[in-house]
Formats: structure tokens, C-alpha cells, sequence
């Protein structure tokens, strides 16, 4: 059914839970005068709405860059204050962090088999994934935006990413549409 053609029709055929008789399909089926009006409707709507919207994401700020970016950045600046050299970027190291931060996501959503991975230290993530080493640590940050979650993870991690034993990261940012929160994981990984 279409939305111009949700008012209330008294000689439609409702359904009930307790019975009603079999539901015939001649009941079901939209004849063509209805068709052709809803895809003028949604043609209408579709010429109004997408240059609009269209036109919103043109002058959206560029300030709002990708948070991946940011919390890797962040990373980077807070390890730049140390003595040591810096933090290298490993996309095997970030996929750890993506299977640690979306145990979490997935347990929000009420769609996980296993509760979220907790360990500090997910040593045997790591080596299923090629990377043999015990210098590891999962650092977890949460909040209702990106900043928040970034700087949970600054916070928890401000001695560790200046510590000069690690020297790989990865970094997983999602978002949690239910519950609204933003998850951020760092790994660091020293060979």
C-alpha cells in the first residue's frame, strides 16, 4: 500500500486473531489505478527530497572527518610526546582491534554468540591471525559521540602508547544505532 493511500477504508478486509475465515487472495492484490499513483507519489517525492538532501551533504563541515582517522591520529599524537619513534600502522594489528570492538557491538545489539572479548591482552586473536608476540594490549574507549570514545581510549591508554616496547597499532571506531554509543579500540602490538 502506498502512503497516499493509507486513510482508512471501511470495505477493506481486516484480519483477526480469532478467526475471520480463510483469507482470500482476490483480498490482496492492488489493482493498477493504485500502482500508478503511488509511483507518482514516490516520483514527487523523490524530485523534492534528494536535491535537498543532496545538497546538505555539500556543505556538510569538514571538521566531521572520519573517526577511524581521528582515533588513529589521536594515537599518533599522544605516542609523538614520547622519546621513542612512532607508532606504525598494521592493518593486521587493526583487524585484531575490529574483531575485539565488534564482540562489544554485537553484544549491544543483542546479536553476539559469545560475550565481548574482555581481555586486555588477546594474545590468541593475534596469533590466529600471524602475529606471534606476548607484547600486546586492547585498549577500550565508549561514549555517546566520537570524541568520548576516543578519549576513553587516551585516558586508559595515556602510559601504554608512550610506553616505546609497542610499536604497531590498529584502531577499530563503530557506532551502535540502538543504544546510540560509539566504540573505539586500540591494539598495540610490540615486536
Amino acid at each position: 500500500m502506498c502512503a497516499a493511500d493509507l486513510h482508512h477504508d471501511e470495505t477493506a478486509p481486516h484480519r483477526t486473531l480469532t478467526g475471520g475465515g480463510p483469507l482470500r487472495e482476490e483480498n490482496h492484490v492492488l489493482n493498477a489505478g493504485r500502482v500508478r499513483r503511488c509511483i507518482r507519489v514516490v516520483r514527487r517525492i523523490s524530485a523534492v527530497a534528494l536535491p535537498i538532501v543532496g545538497a546538505g551533504t555539500l556543505v556538510a563541515p569538514l571538521a566531521a572527518a572520519d573517526p577511524p582517522t581521528d582515533l588513529s591520529q589521536a594515537v599518533v599524537a599522544l605516542r609523538g610526546s614520547a622519546q621513542c619513534g612512532p607508532l606504525r600502522y598494521d592493518p593486521t594489528v587493526e583487524h585484531a582491534a575490529e574483531i575485539v570492538n565488534r564482540s562489544t557491538y554485537e553484544y549491544l545489539r543483542h546479536t553476539a554468540i559469545n560475550v565481548p572479548i574482555e581481555d586486555a591482552q588477546p594474545t590468541a586473536i593475534l596469533k590466529d591471525l600471524g602475529i606471534d608476540t606476548d607484547r600486546i594490549l586492547s585498549l577500550k574507549g565508549a561514549g555517546h559521540n566520537g570524541p568520548d570514545a576516543i578519549k576513553g581510549v587516551m585516558l586508559e591508554g595515556r602510559d601504554a602508547i608512550r610506553d616505546c616496547s609497542y610499536t604497531d597499532f590498529g584502531a577499530s571506531f563503530l557506532y551502535e544505532e540502538q543504544t546510540g554509543f560509539t566504540l573505539a579500540t586500540v591494539v598495540l602490538v610490540g615486536r
